[in-house]
């Protein structure tokens, strides 16, 4: 998200070499990943009757998929019907958290050097502080146990 491609560039491969990686060209893992609309439904939303009119909603919409994630439902779309999903729970007085449009892995790796974790971690994180980039995506699998154990020893 930048005005000056000349600037940004150059500042985004530093933090990339800084943190012992290469930044490739536009759009080389592109493949990677699965571009889906996802949508975040309040935590009060829970219960018999409300997840059964969510189901009806995302499927009289064409969403994706639906899932209970602990205190909160997830559904997604596929990006184009993002807005008019969102619409329909909208207009049924559904709360929504969150609705954005995200990139998601096809496949997750492991990481199971506690060094390397670090250093992805601090690399991700300074990507994701600078101001010109909109949003960063990976495919690493941070459930592993070598990620927990990494951050309770930070």
């Amino acid at each position: 998200m930048t005005d000056n491609r000349n600037r940004t560039a150059p500042e985004i491969r530093k933090i990339f070499d800084v943190h012992g990686g290469s930044l490739g060209g536009t759009g080389c893992v592109a493949y990677l990943f699965d571009r889906k609309g996802m949508i975040v439904l309040a935590s009060q939303q829970a219960g018999a009757m409300k997840e059964e009119q969510i189901m009806e909603i995302a499927l009289e919409n064409d969403a994706l998929d639906v899932q209970v994630v602990d205190d909160h439902i997830e559904v997604y779309t596929a990006p184009e019907g993002l807005t008019q999903v969102t619409g329909a729970y909208e207009a049924a007085g559904i709360a929504i958290e969150m609705s954005q449009v995200s990139r998601f892995p096809q496949l997750t790796v492991d990481v199971e050097d506690g060094d390397t974790v670090k250093t992805v971690l601090k690399l991700l994180e300074t990507l994701e502080d600078h101001d010109d980039v909109q949003s960063v995506s990976t495919n690493l699998n941070f459930q592993h146990p070598s990620v927990a154990q990494v951050l309770q020893n930070a």
